[in-house]
């Protein structure tokens, strides 16, 4: 009944953190079910009620069958929050009662996310204890039968994807071209058994599982020469550079912020008061 999540209505929450890393969850607020709920049913196709029993907040979800009128309901308790009691159990208790109902229901799926201590910056409160103020989003995900079937985060502080699940489905759109393309193959070249489709199927995983981990290693040592090269050439502090990707030295940036400031070291070198071009005989 319910559409899937986009990666636009998930958010990522911190869950624990230690000196090795942090685990993350994904989670929706309450403005996304209220919106999936207008989406499908209308404004007047669903309601919501709460009742206090035993001391705890619970929310009834009521949703109109557009079929036959009748009115499904489904209830759930919420918890308190760290900042306001009352309106935190309210929106805890209808979020879980949407959950009843089923949307969002495929975040209960989620891999587990594992975010090591080099790609995150983790220092202690006042308390002693680890913490981190570094913030994650979800920069794609696919969703099959229900299941998470691929994830990929990406931390906005670093600028960089820190964690992928599964294999990143091509885009589709000129199907019917490709499938021609496949037939015409298809009568030119014997068809390939099924032991060699699996072979090629787990080869082209391989290579993904390797290009993204490569993504997440630091930058070779010609990297580095560059980009010390581009500092001295473009007139642009070190300082900006680092703190922009939430590093202590040059030898900690990853290849895929590397790559990202590749993509607009122009428009960044700029704002830090640098050139974007060198002029010749300069």
């Amino acid at each position: 009944m319910f559409r899937p999540l986009t990666k636009y209505e998930i958010d990522c929450r911190v869950a624990t953190c230690n000196g090795n890393g942090v685990t993350l969850l994904l989670y929706k607020d309450a403005r996304v079910d209220q919106n999936i709920l207008d989406e499908t049913f209308g404004i007047f196709g669903w309601q919501r009620s709460h009742q206090l029993i035993d001391g705890s907040l619970y929310c009834t979800v009521s949703v109109r069958n557009p079929e036959t009128g009748e009115w499904i309901h489904k209830q759930d308790v919420g918890k308190e929050s760290n900042a306001e009691k009352e309106k935190g159990q309210a929106s805890d208790s209808f979020k879980r009662a949407c959950f009843n109902l089923g949307i969002g229901r495929e975040l209960y799926t989620a891999p587990f996310i594992w975010i090591p201590k080099e790609l995150v910056t983790i220092k202690k409160d006042n308390k002693g204890k680890d913490t981190t103020n570094d913030r994650f989003s979800v920069r794609s995900i696919t969703i099959e039968g229900g299941k998470i079937v691929q994830l990929e985060i990406q931390s906005d502080t670093r600028k960089c994807v820190v964690y992928t699940y599964g294999t990143k489905k091509q885009n589709n759109a000129p199907a019917q071209n490709e499938q021609a393309n496949v037939q015409n193959q298809q009568k030119q070249a014997p068809a390939k058994t099924p032991e060699e489709i699996e072979a090629e199927k787990a080869r082209i995983q391989k290579e993904k599982e390797e290009a993204a981990k490569k993504a997440l290693e630091a930058i070779d040592n010609d990297k580095i020469i560059q980009l010390k090269k581009m500092l001295f050439a473009y007139k642009f502090k070190e300082d900006n550079l680092l703190a922009y990707y939430h590093l202590k030295k040059l030898e900690q940036m990853t290849n895929a912020q590397h790559a990202d400031f590749a993509k607009k070291w122009k428009i960044l070198v700029k704002q830090w008061g640098g050139i974007t071009e060198i002029k010749k005989g300069a």
